[in-house]
């Protein structure tokens, strides 16, 4: 994905867009290097969270968020989304959740469980919203 400038061009426009119309709250699932988590913070979300399960993405991810100076903006979780919990973890249901877990399969990111415990669990359910 880092090298996919087409890609991440679309995501920064659709984050942005999203974080100014109001959806200001955001997790990043499965956040990889946390280059969505960057556009969140960039566009003006009040509060991001970002989760990775990788060990080694998770200190990849702690490290870039640390150099581009936002890890105070952030809270990052070395876990699953399907473990985080509302209020223990996250202070109340987000707008919007950004993941680019997909593979060319779609499955083998247990992408449809993620979104699904995402949507039920984490996100506002009135007013919420997924990218992509």
């Amino acid at each position: 994905m880092i090298n996919d400038i087409k890609r991440n061009t679309v995501f920064r426009t659709a984050i942005r867009r999203a974080v100014e119309s109001g959806y200001n709250t955001v997790l990043d699932i499965g956040a990889g290097s946390g280059l969505l988590s960057l556009y969140s913070v960039e566009s003006g979300a009040h509060k991001v969270y970002s989760c990775e399960v990788s060990d080694m993405l998770y200190h990849l991810c702690r490290d870039v968020l640390q150099t581009n100076g936002v890890i105070d903006k952030v809270t990052l979780f070395n876990d699953m989304s399907t473990n985080l919990r509302i209020p223990q973890m996250i202070e109340m249901p987000v707008r919007l959740v950004v993941t680019e877990i997909f593979d060319a399969a779609l499955f083998g990111e247990h992408v449809l469980t993620t979104i699904y415990s995402a949507l039920k669990n984490l996100l506002d359910p009135k007013h919420g919203m997924v990218i992509p």
